[in-house]
């Protein structure tokens, strides 16, 4: 990550709210409907769905912030991948293999445990898609998986994107393919009607990655414009101004063919030393009558 996103603190607060909020839609599937106050609450706690719209959003920021920084090294994809394998799969298939080893050792299996036909798709980061399959979602202990799914289907070809476009190019993707995703819901829900499957699906759910994309896009070229103004408006840059002009218009009234070998800057600075030299050295008390008078006398 570079050293600009490491220093953005605000990015781990906007990670703890999305936290709060995810556990907060959570919980408002298991509190009772005891009486209006609760249930006014668990309408408000409904909205946390828009943690995980947070969690991608800094996930595309994040990520696409590494590809950005990292793009022109020759190991920039196996960097990239090892690096992702590293982070994420160890964890992942620790906690999938000791719950799917578990449920089989058990003699009466749960019913919130993923089904024996679907568990190889929990392996291959494609959970996301089971309620398109299947037509159904059920209780799961690893439905949020899901998530996870998501982020792995579309980093499988993000970088590529990256790697291949300009940041102005890269930008219009990334608008370009949010609208794509808003038109798609749409499409699908005025088709077939409100479905988990459009809630979770990678086609509708990445244009959040994308807006963490495009804001770590613009992030990028605010600070490398910030840095141009730095370098352009140093005292240095400025104290050396004058006399680069007084060079230039020294090396104009040579007019050197482009076939001519270049003149060192640094004889030029010698040559505008000598003159300087020079003019100080004369009587600027004289008027010019007196030095004519003198040089006819000479």
């Amino acid at each position: 990550m570079s050293l600009g996103f490491r220093s953005i603190r605000a990015l781990d607060g906007i990670r703890g709210l999305a936290i709060i909020l995810v556990m907060l839609v959570h919980f408002a599937i298991v509190i009772p409907d005891d009486n209006i106050a609760i249930r006014s609450m668990k309408v408000m706690f409904s909205f946390g769905w828009v943690g995980v719209d947070l969690f991608f959003a800094l996930s595309g920021f994040l990520i696409t912030g590494i590809l950005l920084d990292t793009r022109k090294v020759n190991n920039y994809f196996s960097a990239f991948y090892a690096r992702r394998v590293l982070r994420i799969f160890p964890l992942y298939y620790s906690v999938l293999i000791v719950i799917l080893a578990a449920s089989a050792a058990l003699r009466h299996r749960p019913h919130d445990l993923p089904l024996v036909a679907d568990q190889k798709l929990y392996f291959l980061y494609l959970t996301n898609w089971l309620v398109l399959w299947k037509g159904q979602w059920g209780p799961n202990i690893l439905g949020h998986f899901w998530s996870l799914a998501v982020e792995e289907q579309f980093y499988l070809i993000w970088p590529l994107c990256v790697w291949l476009l300009n940041s102005k190019r890269l930008a219009k993707v990334t608008v370009g393919a949010s609208v794509i995703a808003l038109l798609v819901r749409i499409f699908w829900v005025a088709h077939t009607g409100i479905s988990p499957a459009i809630a979770i699906a990678t086609v509708t759910r990445m244009d959040t990655l994308l807006c963490g994309a495009l804001a770590a896009i613009l992030f990028r070229q605010a600070q490398t414009l910030r840095a141009s103004n730095k370098t352009h408006l140093s005292p240095e840059r400025w104290r050396r101004r004058p006399l680069n002009l007084l060079e230039g218009e020294m090396q104009s009234d040579l007019q050197l063919p482009w076939s001519a070998e270049r003149v060192d800057t640094c004889s030029y600075s010698h040559t505008v030393n000598i003159v300087t030299r020079r003019s100080r050295s004369v009587d600027l008390s004289r008027s010019p009558g007196q030095q004519s008078v003198q040089r006819s006398a000479r």
